[in-house]
């Protein structure tokens, strides 16, 4: 009956009505079922794509967040490998400054032991005097030497000082014609007797 129908009806709830019905809320718009149908789903396909494209830029900033992380890793671990490196490569050069010094200090003592010692009586002795290079804090070094002494006794006496200042590749000369002088050279030969004056050349200038 017609009152039946009317109770059924008002037996439910709004809210069930628009479940049953998802369209039911576009009849006030005036649609008819066709319209009410297409904007329902073009109202759906557009909540989907905006959810689509909320997902995808969090999904984006979440991946920009793992690489951030990486990368922030990648250059934590490159600055301790290079300051490891830089270490290393500070004790590599203190090492071999210390060999070299040690290399140094050995040439000295073997040459101080192969070394005349400076003559007491003066009329026996050869005074030298030696022009060092710029680099060196004294321009000028003299030793008495025996007059019979070899050249050989002027390289020695050189490479048992300290006064040329870490040149290790020099070469000795005259002051004229800047002659090589030989080891095998006497004083005498050289006109170094009774006094007389010698170049030390560095040879890295």
């Amino acid at each position: 009956s017609v009152i039946d129908i009317d109770t059924s009806l008002s037996s439910h709830s709004g809210n069930d009505v628009v479940a049953a019905n998802p369209t039911f809320g576009y009849v006030e718009a005036g649609f008819s079922d066709h319209q009410r149908l297409l904007q329902y789903e073009e109202d759906q396909l557009a909540k989907a794509i905006a959810e689509s494209k909320r997902d995808a830029t969090i999904h984006q900033q979440n991946v920009e967040y793992e690489e951030s992380l990486a990368n922030d890793k990648i250059k934590e671990f490159e600055k301790k490998q290079a300051i490891e490196m830089k270490r290393a490569q500070e004790e590599r050069e203190k090492t071999e400054e210390e060999e070299k010094k040690s290399q140094e200090e050995m040439k000295r003592n073997a040459a101080f032991l192969k070394l005349q010692p400076e003559p007491v009586n003066c009329e026996d002795a050869a005074t030298i005097a030696f022009r060092l290079p710029s680099k060196c804090i004294c321009s000028r070094i003299t030793r008495k030497f025996e007059r019979t002494a070899k050249a050989e006794q002027l390289i020695l006496y050189l490479q048992s000082c300290d006064e040329l200042c870490g040149i290790t590749n020099w070469s000795l000369h005259e002051v004229v014609g800047q002659r090589d002088i030989l080891p095998s050279q006497t004083l005498l030969n050289l006109n170094l007797v009774p006094r007389g004056v010698v170049v030390v050349k560095d040879l890295d200038r």
